[in-house]
């Protein structure tokens, strides 16, 4: 009678933790992150000197950011994601999405998002439609728990995204990260 018991105390004590777990607040978690995709060396826009540190929730950032000529057209936002089962195991990634989103400019301009103290920080202030320069963002924030809500727990994610210029189609930029959703 006792082995019973102790089964069912295993069992609820294992969906207590499962359900602590889900409630426990998340945060994105940035491992990788390239600031020039392979073969996009030479694009218009391509970010350097990319410094990361993770903290209480928060992503550190610094970097560089070159504009190579000045870009007249909005931009629009390409996503390709794969998922894989664990950043450990690599050889399971497997094509999840493609996202599009259109209109950059007004997002990467827009007030109160979590890339916003990171771009008010770049010197000279970044613009979008996109002026030559070099632009300096030194210890830019990066609040990774605003994508809490999104539904990509339990995965480790690969991500290409490529800055296009939403006339022209043409590829301005394209960087890669990788990270997961972790509880914070």
């Amino acid at each position: 009678m006792a082995l019973p018991k102790l089964a069912l105390l295993g069992f609820w004590l294992t969906v207590a933790a499962n359900v602590m777990d889900v409630l426990r607040p998340k945060t994105i978690r940035i491992y990788k992150f390239e600031g020039v995709c392979s073969g996009y060396e030479n694009a218009p826009i391509t970010l350097r000197d990319i410094h990361l540190i993770y903290s209480n929730k928060i992503h550190l950032i610094s970097l560089v950011c070159v504009g190579k000529e000045n870009i007249s057209e909005d931009l629009k936002l390409k996503l390709d994601l794969k998922r894989c089962q664990s950043r450990e195991a690599l050889d399971s990634c497997e094509k999840y999405q493609t996202i599009n989103i259109n209109h950059l400019c007004r997002l990467i301009n827009a007030e109160n998002k979590p890339w916003s103290p990171l771009v008010k920080l770049a010197n000279p202030p970044m613009q979008c439609p996109v002026r030559k320069g070099v632009r300096v963002v030194k210890n830019g924030t990066f609040d990774g728990s605003a994508f809490s809500h999104l539904p990509i727990a339990g995965w480790y994610w690969i991500v290409t995204a490529w800055a296009l210029g939403e006339e022209t189609n043409r590829v301005l930029m394209c960087v890669n990260f990788e990270g997961q959703l972790v509880s914070s």
